[in-house]
């Protein structure tokens, strides 16, 4: 009995590993993103910068691997 009940836990170790690993490798990953002040029209960055005024729009844009 105890030898079944060690294989049952280490089948279920393995698959939650597996299911883990697999959830990880191929879920969307943000690879690149930038901070600008404006965005052109397809979304992608005019004059990047790092500090922003307090009251200056901050855009946001992003490199992504993965995404539908």
């Amino acid at each position: 009995m105890e030898k079944v009940l060690t294989a049952i836990l280490a089948i279920a170790l393995l698959y939650t590993g597996v299911f883990f690993g697999y959830e990880y490798v191929s879920e969307p990953k943000i690879i690149d993103g930038r901070t600008s002040k404006s965005l052109t029209a397809d979304g992608k960055p005019i004059n990047a910068k790092a500090e922003f005024a307090p009251d200056e729009p901050i855009y946001f844009s992003a490199r992504q691997l993965g995404f539908g």
